[in-house]
């Protein structure tokens, strides 16, 4: 599958964490909805809880990741339309 990121996931999310959301995309062990959803937040000081979810079929798996900080909560979306899938923050969807 080809990856894109948007200017806005380029600039707001460290690139380990994106790693990480991708890494996420792939353990799915059910269809892909074409889209797909990660809301993070911190948790403390050195902690960042993701949850990723999809609604068709239902989909949810919550990744905990140790000593990367977001500084503020965001939700990111991972559009995937055939062999493609890019990332974007929600505000730019």
């Amino acid at each position: 599958m080809k990856r894109y990121i948007t200017r806005g996931v380029h600039e707001s999310i460290h690139s380990g964490l994106q790693s990480v959301i991708w890494d996420a995309l792939n353990r799915v062990n059910t269809d892909l909805d074409y889209l797909q959803i990660f809301s993070l937040k911190c948790y403390g000081e050195s902690l960042t809880i993701i949850e990723h979810n999809q609604e068709q079929p239902k989909f949810s798996q919550v990744i905990y990741v140790p000593n990367f900080i977001v500084t503020n909560e965001m939700k990111v979306y991972i559009v995937v339309e055939g062999t493609t899938a890019t990332m974007m923050l929600a505000e730019e969807y």
